[in-house]
């Protein structure tokens, strides 16, 4: 956090204040659970990760509470908590929310203009992204989904949208780790080269009215990539545990 008193020049340099105990468990415990060191269905107790990572209970238990916010740890009865596992329907839900997200920015990405082309670095980072989905592995998918996401969505320039999909796109794809999302990848790299040439017809239109076009041919042909991987995600082609057979385990 940055703070500035009255009449601070802000050219200045900035100071950060460190983290707080309970702040620095949560980034371990964060980095335990997203690397799979701390598997789904870990229990979470609060003396045992207390005396592991030599602190008092209090960062513990303010880490867990924060973990719980993020649904990467969850509660069940008789207070126990532990590794959040994700369900066939959480699946469903967070591949659905964030393509309501995606596609929103998607259609309203703004025309370009003779100073600045959004459009041109959101093709860029979709055509990354369907080169690193034909590699059909979620090292080099993953990252590029990011990439593409983040710079979709700051694209438009819409301050609450940026405000409240950045944070979810966070914790969805934090979630989406356990999901083995190998299976979905050959379809979303077919879809984005329709996708990057739309784009493309985009930024090089002479009009508005033709670019307003290639952006609806865009969201159309996403809207409808949207609905194929929802399909596959029901129904469980391609996975090991089929369709609705309760909690997605990791991938790898």
């Amino acid at each position: 956090m940055t703070h500035h008193s009255p009449g601070h020049d802000s050219s200045a340099v900035e100071f950060t204040a460190p983290m707080t105990r309970g702040e620095a468990v949560a980034q371990r415990l964060r980095q335990e659970i997203l690397s799979g060191e701390l598997p789904p269905g870990t229990p979470m107790r609060d003396a045992e990760l207390a005396a592991r990572l030599g602190v008092s209970i209090t960062p513990v238990r303010e880490s867990v509470a924060t973990l719980m916010a993020e649904g990467l740890i969850e509660a069940l009865p008789n207070k126990r908590r532990r590794v959040a596992v994700l369900t066939q329907r959480q699946a469903e839900e967070l591949s659905d929310l964030l393509g309501l997200l995606l596609l929103g920015a998607l259609e309203r990405l703004p025309l370009s203009s003779p100073e600045h082309s959004p459009v041109s670095e959101v093709s860029a980072a979709a055509r990354h992204m369907a080169r690193a989905c034909r590699s059909v592995t979620r090292d080099a998918a993953e990252p590029a989904y990011r990439a593409f996401a983040t710079t979709l969505i700051r694209a438009t320039g819409h301050t609450e949208l940026i405000r409240i999909a950045i944070p979810t796109l966070r914790r969805t794809l934090s979630m989406f780790r356990q999901y083995p999302v190998e299976p979905l990848l050959p379809t979303w790299a077919e879809a984005l080269d329709d996708v990057v040439h739309h784009l493309d017809a985009m930024d090089a239109a002479e009009s508005r009215t033709a670019a307003e076009e290639a952006r609806s041919a865009a969201a159309a042909r996403f809207s409808r990539l949207l609905a194929d991987l929802l399909d596959i995600i029901r129904t469980g082609e391609g996975t090991p545990e089929g369709p609705h057979a309760g909690p997605a385990q990791p991938a790898g």
